[in-house]
């Protein structure tokens, strides 16, 4: 008998075996055809729970930098103008924290994983 037709007979075997639990007696199968196959025992595998698509988190990553640019940008323009009087500092100073904060999260966005 070929090689070939040999392991044929052997899948068939193990699937049985799968299907129907004592239908190939243990004792005449060598080990590596009494074990399940490999693609039977994967072909069921879910996707990881936390995973983010590449796309999403580039999208992610983007934002945070033109929120953070522009949340800046409009804290300095502020603090510039609440030091010549036209304007209170309140303001300024909350937009440089969100724009601290959008900074920080970037950073770990992008670290090493």
């Amino acid at each position: 008998m070929r090689r070939a037709a040999l392991e044929h007979v052997l899948d068939v075997l193990v699937e049985q075996d799968l299907v129907q639990p004592g239908l190939a007696d243990s004792g005449s199968l060598p080990a590596h055809a009494r074990l399940p196959r490999y693609a039977g025992l994967v072909s069921n595998i879910e996707k990881r729970g936390n995973h983010t698509p590449r796309r999403a988190r580039e999208q992610r990553a983007y934002r945070l930098v033109l929120a953070g640019t522009v949340t800046g940008a409009l804290g300095v323009a502020g603090l510039v103008l609440s030091v010549f009087g036209v304007i209170g500092a309140g303001w300024p100073i909350i937009l440089i924290i969100i724009a601290a904060v959008c900074g920080l999260m970037f950073r770990n966005m992008t670290g090493k994983r």
